[in-house]
């Protein structure tokens, strides 16, 4: 295989050069996605924007556990290979193979007993989050440029709980204040279903569930951002559903590789807000991987 980006897995190849994927493999000494555990916000932050802007005000708010990098995800089969990861519960639950489905919570339900974020209640209905991970900072750029986010959206409440627990993530960029307080309205997030104004969400994108636990046959919604990671009892509607896992997580299904961007002026402050909640219950965790930033020459 020649010219094969970064942040290119197997399945997204052209045909012909899906004939010799061993040679891919041995690039991959472990299949396994790694998650670091104690990396400061600061630190998450700096991986996130690179070294060509200045940032200052950084805070996170929510469960230290929630909180973290992640490597080796392309091998893992993942579209981003390393960067930061925002979780509504331990972030190690992460952590494939995908081989339960979430009804009884056994490896990965967790209710880690911490507030949610009234700027995501306003984006599912105006109240109803849990356990949100929120990282906050502020950035300076010299220059007029793009701030642009690569992340997927993965969660457990796919695909059985499609409709009931809508957990929600986001991206708000602002310039508004009221005081010393940054001010984030729905209009400021970033982090759409492509060619919407609507937020990422289970509800906002997903393959639909044949048979969810309380609600029969879901249609599926945007399901071309949608990728099923093979829940072990519940199906997606055909032809979302996979036959297999697709990735090494233990998440059950996932959003495809999505970017949000925007243009920032010259010397004007722009507060960054991104976050990830439960919703309706505080289990059944969702999770953001954002692509790590390439740093400045």
């Amino acid at each position: 295989m020649t010219g094969v980006a970064s942040n290119t897995t197997p399945a997204q190849l052209p045909k012909n050069e899906r004939t010799n994927l061993f040679v891919w493999a041995r690039t991959c000494s472990s299949s396994n996605l790694t998650v670091e555990a104690n990396p400061t916000p600061e630190e998450l932050v700096r991986l996130l924007v690179g070294t060509c802007v200045t940032i200052s005000n950084v805070t996170y708010t929510g469960a230290d556990v929630a909180r973290g990098t992640f490597t080796n995800g392309i091998c893992a089969g993942l579209p981003i290979d390393s960067g930061v990861i925002l979780s509504s519960g331990n972030k190690t639950n992460a952590l494939g193979p995908n081989n339960d489905s979430g009804v009884n919570a056994i490896h990965r339900g967790s209710d880690l007993g911490t507030n949610g974020d009234a700027d995501l209640d306003n984006l599912v209905g105006g109240s109803g989050t849990h356990d949100a991970a929120v990282l906050e900072f502020d950035i300076v750029s010299s220059n007029s440029v793009v701030l642009k986010f690569q992340y997927i959206f993965a969660s457990e409440e796919y695909p059985e709980y499609i409709g009931q627990y809508n957990d929600p993530m986001a991206i708000f960029v602002s310039t508004n204040y009221v005081g010393t307080n940054w001010v984030n309205t729905t209009n400021d997030n970033i982090a759409l279903v492509p060619g919407t104004n609507r937020p990422v969400s289970v509800n906002t994108i997903n393959g639909g569930c044949v048979q969810s636990v309380n609600n029969g046959y879901i249609s599926p919604t945007n399901p071309q951002y949608y990728v099923d990671n093979h829940d072990p009892f519940y199906s997606a509607v055909p032809p979302y559903a996979a036959a297999a896992p697709v990735a090494n997580l233990q998440y059950d299904g996932m959003t495809t590789n999505l970017t949000a961007q925007i243009h920032i002026c010259a010397g004007v402050t722009n507060h960054v807000k991104i976050a990830v909640a439960d919703y309706g219950d505080s289990v059944y965790d969702s999770a953001v991987f954002l692509k790590a930033a390439l740093q400045c020459p």
